[in-house]
């Protein structure tokens, strides 16, 4: 991945950071500095060395005018596995889902249900899975700063070192019986030059011209520092080389708290906590957030644009006149921050065309806000279909920190799914969608609340308690739909909650390296 990037990586990494640099001095923008941000993240791939053999099936007894049989997929599912990837802002770790115990109800050992064989990751440089405990000495691997997954092809995932590195890599797995196979594969990589990278985002396929899709390039957004100054940097990362599209620069208003002083004579400087950056279900929108520390909270919606000319760029979304964001009005308490955010498919009691974002913040209250398309490239968010969750029972002033979307209630919620569209099981669980009449929220309290649409609107039909307050991340299983998966970072564990039966397993091999 190195000896790729490096490819003339110098030169080109000097060329972009000039570039931007060019980009910003045309703004006279307020200098930041991202004191805080959500660095610790979970992703759930498909764990293809432990794939069973079913696909034989397709090619020889299968009649394509009949349904694949409810025996077969169960075996398929059950036979199948799953990687849990866990990031913590410097490491990257991996565990191994088996469904067994979960699809066949042989929950006989809470202390090993489900979770087992987790490993560190070396993403940058061997592409290796090692057991914990089993790192050699003098065995060194770069800090991993950022990391995210692409939405259309969950295999694939990108990557940001300490040393501003950035690899796009596809997961592999991890064979339990052989640990010495290669985890990862890299796709691509470059070295940008910039001060700090602070979050990346994969932009769809969909919004891309075609000049970058038939080369087979990704889209890869950025979010970076560059002299004290927020922007993002659009690249298009090909094997073996990459190509800046664009870069924007992110303004944040002067608030009325008091800024850091600075000794040039320039600008003051805000502190500023960075809680997401990634798209809306619609791939249409680039979706950043978070809040001035001690000030307002932060909001940005930017439209990604193809010209007739095929050159990609990002135009921020607002009022012609006002110049306010489609949401700000309802963002206005002072000392709000928003920390975090689910990007939920269309519901399908509401047609026409939107995006649905549920926001959380710091002060325990959720918001849903229906982001209307309208014409002329113009978004707004409907009032009557837009504000505060009225039934949430969050504690109030606690933050909420995870929004969770699932695949489903139960174990065997894909099964029909899948004997529909006659796909391979893995093929299937790469490309399901989340659902979009569930999902959970989880206070920084560990309360655990479960909203299920209805025709007046989201209800909340569960609620539960973790033992433990610093869960740190959490992510639904899309081959167990029913098994909410979180990190707890005071026992150091994976940890398996089966939401249909509300009931706790934990894993009892240590997941921290």
């Amino acid at each position: 991945a190195r000896r790729c990037a490096r490819r003339g990586g110098a030169g080109r990494a000097a060329v972009a950071a000039a570039q931007v640099q060019e980009e910003l001095e045309l703004f006279n923008l307020t200098a930041v500095r991202v004191i805080k941000q959500s660095t610790q993240q979970m992703f759930v791939a498909c764990n293809t060395w432990e794939q069973p053999a079913y696909s034989n099936f397709f090619a020889s007894d299968m009649d394509m005018r009949k349904p694949i049989g409810d025996t077969t997929l169960k075996m398929w599912q059950r036979d199948s596995t799953e990687n849990i990837l866990y990031h913590d802002g410097k490491d990257v770790v991996c565990a191994r889902l088996d469904p067994k115990a979960f699809v066949l109800g042989e929950l006989t050992d809470p202390r090993t249900a489900g979770l087992d064989d987790v490993r560190l990751v070396d993403v940058h440089m061997s592409g290796q899975a090692f057991p914990l405990n089993s790192l050699p000495r003098d065995y060194e691997m770069p800090a991993i700063t950022c990391m995210c997954q692409d939405r259309a092809n969950r295999r694939d995932f990108a990557t940001c070192d300490d040393n501003k590195m950035v690899s796009v890599w596809r997961w592999l797995g991890t064979d339990a019986a052989e640990p010495q196979k290669f985890a990862t594969k890299v796709v691509s990589g470059c070295l940008p030059g910039f001060d700090e990278i602070h979050a990346m985002c994969f932009l769809s396929e969909d919004v891309l011209p075609r000049r970058i899709t038939d080369k087979s390039g990704k889209g890869l957004a950025m979010l970076l520092s560059q002299n004290g100054q927020l922007t993002i940097m659009v690249c298009t990362m090909y094997q073996g080389s990459h190509h800046i599209e664009c870069i924007v620069a992110v303004d944040v208003p002067l608030d009325d708290v008091v800024p850091i002083a600075q000794s040039d004579g320039s600008r003051p400087a805000q502190d500023v906590e960075i809680c997401f950056f990634t798209t809306t279900h619609s791939e249409r929108l680039l979706t950043l957030g978070g809040g001035v520390v001690g000030g307002h909270a932060i909001f940005r919606l930017f439209e990604v644009q193809v010209d007739a000319q095929e050159n990609l760029r990002l135009v921020l979304v607002e009022d012609p006149e006002t110049k306010e964001q489609p949401i700000e009005c309802f963002l206005g308490t002072p000392g709000l921050c928003i920390t975090s955010l689910l990007n939920l498919p269309k519901p399908n009691l509401i047609p026409g065309e939107y995006d649905w974002l549920i926001f959380g913040d710091n002060k325990g209250t959720l918001y849903g806000f229906k982001l209307n398309h309208l014409d002329g490239g113009r978004y707004e968010a409907e009032d009557r279909a837009s504000g505060r969750f009225r039934r949430s029972t969050h504690t109030e002033g606690v933050a909420i920190k995870h929004l969770v979307g699932c695949y489903g209630e139960e174990h065997n919620s894909h099964h029909k799914e899948v004997q529909k569209s006659c796909l391979p099981y893995s093929v299937f669980m790469n490309k399901v969608a989340l659902s979009n009449k569930t999902f959970y929220s989880l206070g920084e309290d560990g309360i655990l609340l479960t909203w299920n649409l209805h025709s007046d609107g989201w209800r909340c039909s569960s609620n539960s308690h973790f033992q433990r307050e610093d869960v740190v991340s959490t992510h639904c299983s899309r081959l167990v739909p029913n098994i909410l998966v979180r990190y707890d970072k005071a026992s150091g564990s994976f940890q398996c909650h089966d939401t249909a039966k509300n009931r706790q397993a934990r894993n009892s091999v240590a997941g921290g390296a």
